[in-house]
């Protein structure tokens, strides 16, 4: 489901216009994003975790070419851990979606796009 979709059910579950399930939609977005950004992990009920992660710098491997190592950066990210409640087990594709391995979105230095 893309978010348009989302929006548009969002919309006709609560009632509203598809203007205002839109800024609800992301009124939620930013205020996980904002949770997230100080370092608050974000819980919802029969749904999951969002958690912020920080990956500290690092050396990688030399290059083959140049015979240099390479500086990694600090990478900061999102981490979603799915919950194991009947909601999700209620889902027709849970098992494949859901198989209780964590779902990592990956935001790079600009955790702004994680959540998105």
């Amino acid at each position: 489901m893309r978010m348009a979709e989302f929006i548009d059910l969002l919309g006709s579950n609560l009632g509203v216009s598809r203007e205002r399930s839109h800024k609800t939609y992301r009124a939620f977005v930013g205020t996980v994003r904002e949770a997230l950004s100080r370092g608050e992990e974000v819980r919802l009920e029969g749904l999951g975790k969002f958690v912020s992660q920080l990956q500290t710098a690092r050396q990688g491997r030399p290059q083959l070419a140049s015979d240099s190592e390479n500086l990694i950066v600090d990478v900061s990210f999102v981490q979603f851990r799915s919950s194991r409640t009947q909601l999700l087990k209620d889902c027709p594709f849970a098992g494949e979606l859901f198989d209780g391995q964590d779902q990592t979105i990956h935001g790079g230095e600009d955790s702004e796009s994680a959540v998105d």
